[in-house]
């Protein structure tokens, strides 16, 4: 990378992809609620519980030592021992190496009758224990959520949406942009007869 660094930048695609940034530089760590609790590098750190890093905006920090910082930049120059300069460069390779998730193309709902057929699951994850269809206030299916188990870790859910861009009709694992609808509005939006 030459020139100058756009660090909000760089942070913004890094959270973008952050699971499998991650995973990357901090191998072996445990989703708990929104954070990833792993072990320090920097010290002999032999139990989980004081390293964490929130998956949503990338603040970190290791309660046992107060090392700590605000995003994904300052979470690589601490674990490599950089500058946070170079930390950005870093961290930008990385971005680069990685395949980056889809952006392009219209979200398509509700579902059509000529849609393709959903995938089942993520290939990491087996078969799903639960799925959820919302649909809209005329009871159209719009999109599905999808609840799996995998063994030895938490219960992960992923939405799956219908998209439509320049191959045609394709599914993402992919959330729909917000504002969200409300799970069975279609059922809330039936009037409901009282006895007196």
């Amino acid at each position: 990378m030459n020139g100058p660094i756009d660090f909000d930048a760089i942070n913004k695609a890094a959270l973008a992809a952050f699971p499998a940034v991650l995973a990357r530089i901090l191998p072996g760590g445990k989703r708990i609620g929104a954070e990833i609790v792993a072990l320090n590098p920097h010290r002999a750190d032999r139990h989980l519980g004081s390293f964490k890093v929130n998956r949503y905006n990338g603040r970190w920090a290791d309660f046992a030592t107060g090392d700590k910082g605000g995003d994904p930049i300052s979470l690589v120059a601490y674990l490599a021992g950089v500058s946070q300069g170079e930390a950005a460069r870093l961290l930008a390779q990385m971005l680069a190496d990685e395949p980056q998730h889809e952006d392009t193309g219209e979200l398509v709902w509700p579902i059509p009758p000529d849609a393709p057929a959903p995938p089942v699951s993520p290939s990491r994850f087996g078969l799903p224990t639960g799925v959820w269809t919302y649909h809209d206030s005329n009871g159209a299916a719009l999109f599905h959520v999808l609840r799996f188990d995998p063994p030895g870790d938490r219960k992960q859910f992923y939405p799956l949406t219908l998209w439509r861009d320049e191959k045609g009709l394709r599914w993402r694992w992919k959330a729909v942009p917000e504002p969200r609808p409300l799970f069975m509005v279609w059922i809330a939006s039936t009037p409901v007869l009282t006895r007196l």
